[in-house]
């Protein structure tokens, strides 16, 4: 999504998460969600993501997408605490995000 424009973002949010609601990820792989981290350029840019997902999506939809920087996992590694959730005031680490952002998601869409 390197230069995604703010339109072009909504789009590619909305088709992540129809698929993810129509059930077709769960009928194919057995589980019944998933998350997307994104990567970008800079602090700036990622607050911006995250600005949008919470307004476009909602807190429950906007869970299923993780924000990074390049530069986070340069200097902390893919394992330290480096993924920013909207609902979440700290990074987590990717183990402790997953589960719950799918479950929450699944849950409120009545597939768990």
């Amino acid at each position: 999504m390197g230069h995604t424009s703010s339109s072009e973002w909504k789009v590619k949010t909305d088709i992540a998460v129809r698929y993810r609601r129509s059930g077709l990820f769960q009928t194919r792989y057995g589980a019944p969600g998933f998350q997307t981290l994104v990567c970008t350029t800079g602090e700036r840019r990622l607050a911006h993501l995250r600005h949008l997902l919470t307004r476009h999506l909602g807190e429950t939809d906007a869970a299923c997408f993780g924000l990074t920087t390049f530069a986070d996992i340069a200097a902390e590694g893919l394992f330290a605490p480096i993924c920013r959730v909207p609902s979440e005031a700290s990074p987590l680490r990717l183990e402790d995000w997953a589960p719950s952002g799918v479950e929450a998601a699944a849950s409120a869409e009545g597939l768990l």
